[in-house]
């Protein structure tokens, strides 16, 4: 009986882990299903699953969140400092006077800039939607 019981536990396991790495709840219903989980237990599975599910999605998103906020802060500083630098006195680039390398580190720094905000808005969806997110957690 150890073995079943064993078995079953590692089951579950592989249910909750699959949900939380994006699988739908219809396929992991069927693999619950597939293993001889009865439907009480199965709604137990899939239930505790959602909640771990939304546990993972805010933190990631709490993740994103300050990876994103960091990305803008020290892309920020290099457009200010190069606009500093190069331009006039609210930062404003003199893109003549930046040459190529100056252009192109304003460029990168902008795009950096967008994905931070990218990764923000990404972390917000995540924090306010939990477990509601579809795909996977990171």
């Amino acid at each position: 009986m150890e073995v079943a019981r064993v078995s079953r536990e590692i089951t579950e396991e592989r249910a909750v882990s699959k949900m939380i790495w994006g699988e739908r709840e219809d396929h992991v219903r069927q693999f619950l299903r597939d293993q001889g989980f009865p439907p009480e237990e199965e709604e137990r599975v899939i239930a505790r699953a959602i909640a771990e599910r939304a546990v993972e999605m805010r933190k990631s998103g709490i993740g994103k969140i300050v990876w994103g906020s960091l990305l803008i802060v020290v892309c920020g500083s290099v457009i200010l400092f190069m606009g500093n630098l190069f331009g006039g006195a609210l930062g404003f680039v003199s893109f003549s006077a930046l040459g190529l390398r100056g252009a192109s580190a304003i460029g990168l720094a902008t795009a950096g800039t967008l994905f931070g905000l990218q990764m923000i808005g990404t972390g917000i969806y995540r924090l306010v939607k939990g477990a509601k997110v579809v795909g996977q957690v990171y």
